[in-house]
């Protein structure tokens, strides 16, 4: 099993479909950080479920549905034992999930203990997180295998700078933003760049 904890760019999504087979699925989830329900591990297991069902349903998926809607509460766990059972009907299942760092440590680390239980057993599952490099410390010890790309790089900090300098001025220009001290516009300027954090 490997996870990976890189920017699942439109290449990267693009690469995998181009090579997929039949019989391989592949899921994505970008979490909003303006939507609540978006950043809920429920949520997030639930679409990647809904993603791995072709147009009919299956009899198996049909009756398993049938039996936690007549529950109460769902549990997540019940929910990821349905998804457990549709990875293993793919060769491979990718699965991509972006903005991690979007949703609150709660629930950020109960999606990863729902992810890393499904890797014991799905062993063709591949999952590709993007997130903010902070989001790295919480995949240790969940993962047998993580390899982690980091966007904080030399190169990316200096585009980073450039575009916080081009919209700054922009802001300027427009009058969205008002800013008469230099040194407190340079202070700005270094705190949105240091904070952007490779994204």
């Amino acid at each position: 099993m490997i996870a990976n904890f890189v920017i699942p760019s439109a290449s990267v999504i693009n690469h995998v479909f181009a090579n997929k087979s039949k019989d391989d699925r592949v899921a994505f989830f970008f979490l909003q950080y303006d939507n609540a329900d978006s950043l809920r591990a429920e949520t997030i297991v639930r679409s990647i479920i809904r993603q791995s069902i072709d147009t009919t349903l299956p009899e198996d998926v049909e009756r398993q549905l049938k039996k936690l809607d007549r529950k109460l509460f769902v549990e997540l766990r019940d929910w990821v034992d349905l998804l457990r059972q549709r990875i293993q009907l793919s060769r491979t299942f990718y699965l991509f999930i972006d903005g991690m760092d979007e949703c609150d440590a709660a629930e950020r680390r109960a999606l990863l203990d729902a992810l890393s239980s499904l890797t014991i057993t799905a062993s063709g599952l591949r999952i590709f997180l993007a997130g903010r490099d902070s989001v790295h410390m919480d995949l240790r010890g969940r993962f047998s295998h993580v390899e982690h790309i980091s966007m904080a790089s030399d190169g990316v900090t200096s585009d980073i700078h450039l575009y916080v300098e081009a919209a700054v001025q922009e802001r300027r220009r427009n009058e969205d933003l008002v800013v008469e001290d230099p040194h407190l516009l340079d202070d700005i300027k270094d705190t949105l760049t240091r904070h952007a954090d490779g994204m």
